[in-house]
């Protein structure tokens, strides 16, 4: 008679149970932190290759137009905001009439450099050199966006 119970019976056991809590619970406590890096770097790539993309595109702006064209990188406070202009910035104030970058769209993501116009000159075909420093929010990753007086601009990272 007791065989046959053993054979009906259905369901887990509490110990089973306690187990595979466990398992899930050390699974997640080394994903979590593997993730938090996951979401900083990705944060950090992202805010990086928007404000590339705003200083190509003065750039390409000044080739196309043969006019000067300015990618302004302006500060204030903790807040900053990237956009392109035909004039370099006078103010701390973000241009928010055409395409622009800014933190809000990038949370926690610092830059380390003053404000700065990024200017590509016509037709000389010259512009400033410049290095504008990203770190990520955690401060575990860190890149840089780089132009030369030469057009070419580069990412990178630093330390």
């Amino acid at each position: 008679m007791m065989c046959k119970r053993l054979i009906f019976q259905k369901g887990v056991t509490m110990v089973e149970v306690m187990v595979t809590v466990a398992i899930i619970g050390i699974i997640a406590a080394i994903a979590i932190p593997s993730y938090q890096d996951y979401v900083d770097k990705a944060r950090l790539n992202s805010a990086v290759e928007a404000v590339y993309n705003q200083i190509v595109l003065a750039k390409r702006e000044a080739v196309s137009n043969n006019a000067d064209r300015y990618a302004n990188l302006v500060t204030d406070s903790g807040n900053w905001c990237v956009y392109v202009s035909t004039s370099a910035a006078s103010s701390n104030t973000c241009d928010t009439s055409g395409l622009y970058v800014d933190k809000s769209k990038f949370e926690g993501v610092l830059v380390d450099v003053a404000s700065v116009a990024i200017g590509f000159y016509m037709p000389d075909l010259r512009s400033v050199s410049t290095a504008i420093k990203f770190t990520s929010p955690s401060g575990n990753a860190k890149k840089t966006i780089s132009t030369s007086e030469h057009h070419m601009i580069s990412v990178g990272s630093y330390e």
